[in-house]
């Protein structure tokens, strides 16, 4: 009977040793686990802010770009205004001109 309490107590050691280490590898998983998640977690947010980063510099970059466009039209306007005044004002000039040389024409022809 005593070998059989001592046999009883062995295997219950056994178990109680087994239960322990079973017990600390479940740790160790879990904490593998989560320092996986953690870091899962970490690229994650780093990559959001690397995109959010790049869309504010496009953004910026559209802006920019949008206003010099926009800078661009309005001096290409005013140039094709002032290109057009100084066409009409040519165009003056001109008629002047045929006009006067048509009278002193006339001028030399009735003289």
């Amino acid at each position: 009977m005593k070998e059989e309490v001592e046999q009883l107590q062995s295997t219950i050691y056994a178990s109680e040793k087994e239960i322990r280490h079973l017990k600390a590898t479940i740790d160790a998983m879990r904490d593998a686990m989560d320092g996986s998640r953690i870091q899962s977690e970490e690229r994650v947010a780093a990559s959001v802010a690397t995109t959010n980063d790049e869309i504010r510099q496009l953004r910026a970059t559209i802006d920019a770009l949008r206003d010099e466009m926009e800078r661009q039209r309005h001096l290409f306007r005013d140039e094709v205004e002032t290109i057009r005044v100084r066409h009409e004002q040519e165009c003056r000039n001109l008629h002047e001109t045929i006009s006067v040389l048509r009278r002193k024409l006339e001028e030399v022809k009735t003289a």
